[in-house]
């Protein structure tokens, strides 16, 4: 079975800025006060859809924002309550 992956391109540009913060943030259990969230707020969107991509998919990006395993439970759990 094919399995569908989010992408910048195929959903997270396509969303407003606001709501690309409030995907960033919450499976992160961020606040928007919380530096992580502020420095992303700070970013074009198109950098934003970018990063979100890598979030959900590049352990790379994953280790330094301090992905836990529950966080990534969280990612290949589905898309957020607000997609639905």
């Amino acid at each position: 079975p094919q399995v569908w992956t989010p992408t910048a391109e195929n959903l997270f540009q396509r969303n407003s800025e606001p709501m690309m913060e409030a995907i960033y943030c919450d499976p992160l259990d961020l606040v928007q006060t919380d530096e992580r969230a502020k420095a992303f707020s700070k970013k074009k969107t198109a950098e934003k859809a970018a990063a979100l991509e890598t979030l959900f998919s590049d352990p790379t990006t994953q280790k330094p924002l301090s992905v836990t395993e529950t966080h990534k439970t969280r990612f290949d759990a589905g898309l957020p309550d607000y997609f639905e």
